[in-house]
């Protein structure tokens, strides 16, 4: 009986030592997999920041060689307007002195 006793005992505390040891465990690989998963998070989070400005960089330059392209396209039309223009006010001056020409 005494034999049966103490293997009870004996049994009895294996298991709560292996009890304590599953906890202990547990909260190793929880803590673990929390760590990872931060450290996850971080990383995706880098490389997201990453992209972003890959992508605002690329932004930057469409928009930069869409405005020299416009600045470029109103030069010429500028360009063709004052030759217009010019042409116009010659015209212009001719019909006014032809008028006072004329009136004389």
């Amino acid at each position: 009986m005494k034999e049966t006793l103490e293997r009870i005992l004996k049994t009895e505390a294996e298991s709560v030592e292996i009890k304590n040891n599953s906890k202990q465990e547990a909260r190793r690989i929880k803590d673990a997999s929390v760590a990872s998963g931060r450290e996850l998070v971080k990383e995706k989070r880098r490389e997201g920041n990453k992209r972003a400005n890959e992508i605002m960089e690329k932004a930057s330059q469409n928009a930069d060689a869409l405005i020299s392209r416009v600045k470029q396209e109103i030069n010429v039309e500028y360009k063709n307007l004052s030759a217009i223009a010019e042409r116009n006010i010659k015209k212009a001056a001719e019909h006014i002195v032809e008028r006072i020409t004329d009136g004389l």
